[in-house]
């Protein structure tokens, strides 16, 4: 299927496949209590990643769950109180939501010279995670396979910054050994044209407390790639690094032709405040938003003709 976006682009979807990382696991987040009207947006959370309509934890069963602002969890699940969200997202009639939107990996045939990325999107993940040794900086991201959730899961909402993740909340961690982790998972899908020599793909966390993981998937590395010599590391994680601002320069592993998609992981491992905000630039420059919540591209710049089509992409 082929469609035009607003900046008269056009994409071609082949069939996808999804891309999994891990099984996640959630209970029901044990905020204030309240009527109940923050369950009704943990249940509509589950439609925010744009696969089909899930079952949100949180809300309804707590009385309200706490959100990404205020701290009001116990090592639950922080649905957002006021969840940004989306309809489900048939891929057959919305592709471009679906390429932007969703965590299903899928060989695309984007014209134009210009990369284009959908708005962040954030995933609670699960519980409290005892760790066998101190966690930080890096250390816990060996031990969250079990909280880590799939990319193409159902509880991916639009975070409170769609440009910049804007995420800051006040940590429900009691302990300071650092032997204790909560993790939130954070995604965006950068398409990047096949025509366009990539100088520079570079990640940005600024603001960043405790920890933060980087993790690129694409065709080349569809279980995920996370390099020792893009930036600040460890030799058995990966990309990552612990308080304050940090960047990855990704271009040996970014992929020209299609969509990429960062996964950024932010691990709580102690007292008082978590927070994060990321950026992603090409070749020195902000990538231009599809709005994952409003299902739509930027905007068309003036004088700009849509390319033609060249017939759509094989998986």
């Amino acid at each position: 299927m082929t469609t035009r976006f607003k900046n008269g682009s056009v994409l071609a979807i082949a069939c996808c496949t999804a891309l999994v990382v891990g099984c996640g696991q959630d209970k029901p987040s044990q905020g204030p209590s309240g009527d109940g009207s923050a369950g009704t947006a943990g249940s509509q959370a589950g439609a925010g990643g744009g696969g089909p309509g899930g079952t949100a934890t949180g809300g309804a069963t707590a009385g309200g769950g706490g959100g990404m602002n205020a701290g009001g969890s116990d090592g639950g699940v922080d649905l957002p109180l006021e969840a940004p969200t989306s309809p489900p997202v048939d891929c057959n009639v919305d592709p471009e939501r679906c390429a932007f939107c969703t965590g299903k990996y899928r060989s695309v045939s984007l014209d134009g010279t210009t990369a284009l990325r959908g708005t962040w999107q954030y995933n609670p993940g699960g519980p409290y995670v005892s760790l066998p040794e101190p966690g930080y900086p890096c250390a816990a991201f060996l031990h969250d396979g079990a909280v880590r959730p799939t990319l193409d899961d159902d509880h991916w909402v639009g975070a409170t910054d769609g440009a910049s993740i804007g995420f800051s909340m006040t940590s429900t961690l009691k302990s300071t050994d650092y032997r204790t982790a909560q993790f939130r998972y954070f995604r965006s899908l950068v398409y990047i044209p096949t025509n366009l020599t990539i100088d520079s793909f570079r990640v940005n966390a600024t603001g960043v407390d405790d920890s933060v993981h980087i993790i690129l998937y694409n065709s080349k590395y569809p279980n995920g790639v996370s390099p020792t010599d893009a930036g600040p590391s460890d030799p058995q994680v990966g990309a990552c690094a612990g308080n304050g601002d940090s960047s990855w320069e990704l271009k040996s592993y970014a992929q020209p032709g299609e969509i990429n998609l960062v996964l950024v992981i932010q691990a709580d491992l102690a007292p008082t405040i978590c927070s994060l905000a990321t950026d992603i630039t090409v070749n020195g420059a902000a990538v231009p938003l599809y709005d994952c919540v409003k299902g739509v591209g930027p905007p068309v710049q003036p004088g700009a003709e849509p390319p033609a089509s060249d017939g759509g992409a094989e998986p």
